[in-house]
């Protein structure tokens, strides 16, 4: 694993950073769960028709790392392309009330995007460990709730976006490179993982993948420390459910005129105003959603106004720049790797 030099912080031993990282190798894949709770994307296929997503390992092999001891885990994420917003093959989940048409007409048109470039994003969402050093440090002013759920490595929540973005500059300032959210683009690209299903298992809910209202098997009425549930194929854990997370873009009624590039979309907006977004954009279902906003495609907004936009169900992720020296180096040490073995 690479230890990256950064400006605040010494680079971590390999050692130390192994013992820091989850490894998303010892989580349960969805092969081994009991018969009865199996959810494989030939299942959904079978009663659907729905495309079957191709073998993707649960451990992705992505390269992994902390800038600093404090610092969330990343995954860098390759260059790829993947086809934005909900598919044909989606169907309404039983059990629930229906989703609102304009919640539905919010994921069309299918967008094909390419994102021609690296860049890593959270393996978990920034937990209340995370948000609280940063409160200690004085980088961040606002001590959220937790809701008598507890605190420590549960996912951060009560938060505004502006509350957010003390953190990203925070965390920025602290390790010298460059956080940010992700664009809903990079968010949606990072959550599916590869896949081309309703969600990174499958098109059904799932028991043992996900805790909301209308998912079978368990139902948390809060949320659950990061990283209970199994990873995606990208090895991010809680790309769908837990807490909806905050992602960079401004609010558009669909995707309709979306770039394809990875790109966030703000100031085209007609809730940008006045240089501030009064509707910005969340991605992600959480532990209280109906089961058809817990979907990769599914996004909303909150409003009103930013400032005002804390809630229980509110947290976010992190996304960092890869530069092409980071990247660079990163090959070279995997060709050393590589050369290494016997």
């Amino acid at each position: 694993m690479l230890a990256l030099t950064t400006g605040a912080c010494e680079p971590m031993p390999r050692d130390e950073q192994s013992a820091l990282a989850r490894d998303s190798a010892g989580v349960t894949e969805i092969a081994n769960f009991e018969p009865d709770e199996q959810v494989t994307a030939i299942d959904a296929s079978r009663e659907t028709g729905a495309v079957v997503n191709p073998q993707i390992p649960t451990s992705s092999g992505f390269h992994e790392f902390r800038d600093c001891p404090e610092c969330p885990l990343m995954v860098e994420l390759p260059p790829g392309e993947f086809v934005m917003g909900r598919g044909a093959h989606e169907r309404p989940d039983p059990g629930n009330p229906p989703q609102p048409e304009w919640m539905v007409e919010a994921q069309k048109p299918p967008t094909e995007v390419r994102i021609a470039y690296s860049f890593a994003i959270g393996k978990y969402e920034v937990t209340f460990r995370e948000w609280d050093l940063c409160v200690d440090a004085g980088g961040c002013t606002y001590v959220p709730d937790d809701n008598g759920w507890g605190r420590g490595d549960r996912p951060v929540i009560n938060l505004a976006h502006p509350d957010v973005d003390q953190y990203v500059t925070w965390i920025s300032g602290l390790t010298g490179q460059t956080y940010r959210l992700p664009s809903e683009a990079e968010w949606e690209y990072a959550a599916r993982g590869g896949t081309t299903t309703t969600r990174y298992w499958g098109d059904r809910p799932g028991a043992g993948m996900v805790t909301c209202q209308g998912c079978p098997g368990r139902s948390d009425n809060h949320t659950t420390p990061a990283g209970s549930f199994p990873a995606n194929p990208f090895g991010l854990h809680d790309v769908i459910g837990n807490a909806r997370e905050w992602v960079a873009d401004c609010w558009n009624d669909t995707h309709e005129g979306n770039p394809g590039d990875g790109s966030a979309r703000i100031e085209e907006s007609p809730w940008w105003q006045d240089g501030t977004c009064i509707r910005p954009v969340r991605r992600d279902g959480t532990w209280s959603s109906y089961s058809w906003a817990v979907t990769a495609a599914h996004r909303t907004f909150y409003h009103p106004g930013p400032w005002s936009n804390r809630y229980n169900m509110h947290g976010f992720r992190l996304a960092r720049d890869i530069t092409a020296n980071q990247t660079e180096e990163l090959d070279l040490e995997l060709r050393s790797r590589r050369q290494d073995r016997p």
